[in-house]
């Protein structure tokens, strides 16, 4: 463990170091001595659970709590610096509510310490991200992560928030009538995006809900036909289910969009034999 995380370590120090240079520098340079200067950034923390922050840029909004939906841009890298994820490959925002379990207990955690329009860096011990199981070929196992992070907003409500409650309270077809009526609706308050609806779909797959969560991802296709994000998602839902025609033809569609999607290419391989 402790060998993963040296490349972790170094870049917390790294960074906090040259906030203290420059604020070094400055005092030594400045006549007559200027007043004390607020901190730009905050040196790095580790809690009690072996995660450390650092945040590297001060926003100016509210304190995250439990339930915000947080809307953030990140990027994620192992110790050895190679990135494995970023929402800006996507060219769209994540977002998620805090502290319902919905991503790893690291970044719930992790982002539970962070304001609105903070920049920070966050390093999770594996314990606290994919554990001993990894993702293959992505994640090796109990692997240390370093997360870029910029918390853009936050918002009361998600739109997979609607749905979940719908689906629950009503069944599938009254879900399916709320997406369209909260889209018509178009209310500012309430977060609609890919990957929240993306979100929620691997939600329910984890919860062995197949069909419903076909029925989601086929609504993220309908609102975002260019994205080969969605049909990645929906060609896994459909392999789950077992439908090896409709999932062939879900990656096929990702490849003529992103034709270095790794996954799609692996996938493909493995439902056709070729």
């Amino acid at each position: 463990m402790k060998s993963k995380i040296v490349f972790a370590l170094i870049l917390v120090c790294l960074l906090t170091t040259t906030v203290v240079d420059a604020q070094t520098k400055h005092r030594r340079t400045s006549r007559p001595a200027p007043k004390p200067a607020a901190k730009s950034a905050a040196a790095g923390v580790t809690t009690p659970s072996g995660l450390t922050y650092l945040i590297t840029k001060k926003g100016t909004g509210a304190q995250l709590k439990t339930s915000d939906i947080v809307v953030l841009n990140y990027t994620g890298t192992l110790t050895t610096g190679e990135k494995f994820d970023s929402s800006f490959d996507r060219n769209q925002p994540f977002s998620f509510k805090l502290g319902a379990g919905q991503v790893i207990k690291g970044w719930d955690e992790g982002v539970s310490k962070l304001h609105v329009g903070d920049q920070a860096i966050i390093v999770i011990p594996g314990n606290l991200a994919y554990g001993p199981k990894g993702i293959p070929n992505v994640i090796p196992p109990d692997a240390t992560l370093i997360f870029v992070i910029e918390v853009l907003d936050v918002k009361g409500a998600a739109l997979s928030d609607l749905l979940s409650k719908a689906l629950s309270e009503k069944g599938l077809e009254a879900m399916i009538a709320e997406y369209h009526r909260v889209k018509t609706a178009g209310d500012p308050s309430i977060y609609i995006s890919e990957s929240d609806i993306n979100t929620f779909g691997y939600t329910l797959l984890r919860k062995k809900q197949v069909n419903e969560a076909i029925e989601v991802l086929k609504l993220n296709v309908e609102a975002y036909p260019q994205s080969a994000n969605v049909y990645d998602s929906l060609g896994e839902a459909y392999a789950i289910q077992g439908d090896k025609e409709k999932a062939i033809e879900n990656y096929q569609r990702v490849l003529a969009l992103d034709p270095t999607a790794e996954n799609a290419k692996r996938m493909l391989k493995r439902l056709t034999g070729q």
